[in-house]
């Protein structure tokens, strides 16, 4: 069967509704060791797509037409604080946040596939019969068949980063290459550093000797270390186990003083998703606390807590790393999800009154969270 193209111009008009998410994901990852690099900020433009004989004037009521041939391949492109949204004739949406970049890949009946180079979308995908839908960051694939999902990439092309996947309804298979990762329903999150590339040690300078004859002992320093290329390899084809297995042996304590961020949230998914939950939560621990000015100290201080509440059976340190979480910088999706946690594990230690003044502040502040209905159901009394 010929696929079909979807005329774009039709369907693109700016988001009337304010955002209920915040923009997510601070510039992270590899850019705060060259923090030289600012973030590149688009003119404030009304949206204009150029790309054959494609025009779009977001501000017309009738916006130009294109030629049905000119979908694929198409780039959509927000600036900063502007959103815009396309909408399939089926009627999914892709909502491009502020800074996005999305290239449209493929558009077809059967096949869709969007590639985000930069920022985050928000989509709300209808069920088509027989249809692939995939949002591609990179090396993570999301595929999915009916849902909302938002997919968020933090980092350039060329300088590793992190990218998250927020699922509000349905569910979604996450892909790291040719390996399943995950599937997350809704309500669930989902993030994984990306792949970076390989950094070059650092020679140390030579020192003379010092010729003092009174030298007060120190302590000998954990020699700083980077997980390796082989185990970053493993780690972009999915095979978490086989990462796992590299440094399986080691005294682990020790090792994850030894790594900087980048490294150890490779180390916390990859003993995550290989069945070694308490050693991820030596590494988001080591991080959250080690490492308290960088952004993603947060994001480890919310999966720590998750952890615990989820597969540790911790509730009390489920609570302790939630409140830390809301302590530290996150974006508004994340900051929503500590809180519905933090309700989850008041409930599990059983301080219904506690419960009841979290639930309610949660309600309050997200009436329409992605939480909301189960939140609602919480904290009820022995």
């Amino acid at each position: 069967m010929k696929p079909s193209r979807f005329p774009l111009g039709r369907f693109f008009r700016p988001r009337i509704d304010d955002a209920r998410l915040a923009r997510q994901w601070s510039r992270i990852d590899d850019r705060l060791q060259t923090r030289s690099r600012t973030l590149r900020l688009l003119p404030r433009v009304a949206a204009i797509l150029a790309f054959a004989f494609i025009v779009l004037v977001v501000s017309m009521p009738r916006p130009v037409q294109p030629p049905p041939s000119a979908v694929d391949g198409a780039v959509l492109e927000t600036a900063a604080g502007q959103e815009q949204t396309l909408t399939l004739p089926e009627g999914s949406r892709i909502a491009l946040e502020g800074a996005t970049r999305v290239r449209l890949a493929r558009v077809a009946r059967d096949d869709v596939r969007l590639e985000l180079e930069r920022g985050a979308v928000r989509l709300a995908v209808t069920h088509v019969e027989g249809r692939r839908f995939v949002v591609a960051a990179r090396e993570i694939a999301v595929r999915v068949v009916g849902t909302r999902f938002r997919v968020a990439l933090d980092g350039e092309s060329t300088s590793g980063g992190t990218v998250a996947v927020v699922v509000e309804e349905g569910r979604v298979e996450v892909a790291r290459g040719v390996t399943t990762a995950a599937t997350i329903s809704a309500g669930e999150m989902w993030s994984a550093p990306l792949a970076a590339p390989a950094i070059a040690p650092i020679a140390e300078p030579s020192v003379a000797p010092s010729t003092s004859t009174s030298t007060a002992p120190k302590r000998p320093a954990i020699a700083k270390r980077r997980l390796g290329a082989t185990f970053h390899e493993r780690f972009r084809d999915g095979d978490y186990a086989g990462a796992f297995a590299l440094v399986e042996s080691e005294d682990f304590p020790t090792l994850v003083k030894s790594l900087d961020p980048h490294d150890l949230l490779a180390l916390s998914v990859a003993s995550r998703l290989s069945g070694h939950p308490r050693r991820a939560a030596l590494s988001l621990d080591r991080l959250r606390k080690a490492f308290r000015s960088d952004p993603r100290a947060g994001i480890a201080a919310l999966d720590l807590g998750r952890l615990r509440l989820d597969e540790l059976n911790d509730a009390q340190g489920a609570l302790d790393a939630l409140d830390d979480a809301m302590s530290l910088p996150l974006s508004d999706a994340l900051k929503e999800d500590a809180e519905a946690r933090r309700v989850q594990a008041l409930e599990r230690l059983g301080d219904i009154a506690a419960c009841v003044a979290a639930r309610d502040e949660y309600l309050l502040h997200h009436p329409e969270g992605v939480h909301t209905t189960s939140i609602a159901r919480r904290c009820k009394s022995p």
